[in-house]
């Protein structure tokens, strides 16, 4: 996950989105978005 860490210093989270994927997935649930999950939004959650 080397772009991960790369990526994590040229664009900082957008905390509405943060907040908005992360509404999804608690109402959802993880296992229902697993597909949906990208390395962005690994980000946004620490690594998952």
């Amino acid at each position: 996950m080397s772009p991960c860490s790369t990526r994590r210093n040229t664009r900082p989270a957008d905390p509405a989105e943060v907040g908005a994927w992360l509404d999804g997935n608690s109402t959802k649930g993880l296992l229902t978005n697993l597909s949906a999950v990208t390395p962005d939004k690994l980000l946004f959650t620490g690594g998952l």
